[in-house]
């Protein structure tokens, strides 16, 4: 699954990074007190880029797959 680590939002420092669930799992030093981490679901994914920044994307069901489990 797809992880993205957002340090020091909306400050002059700001960093964002891009891991899979395992690889920051093994290593997680990235991540401090001033970090938000959003992992993605299973269909998430890294594509593509926004203002020429890469981004996590994803993407939302059609009305005929809404809530079916």
């Amino acid at each position: 699954m797809p992880v993205t680590v957002v340090k020091n939002a909306f400050r002059d420092e700001q960093e964002v990074r891009f891991f899979t669930l395992k690889t920051l799992f093994a290593d997680d030093s990235f991540v401090d007190m001033r970090s938000i981490v959003i992992i993605g679901g299973d269909e998430s994914r890294m594509g593509g880029t926004a203002c020429g920044k890469e981004q996590m994307i994803t993407p939302r069901g059609g009305y005929d797959q809404k809530y079916v489990y």
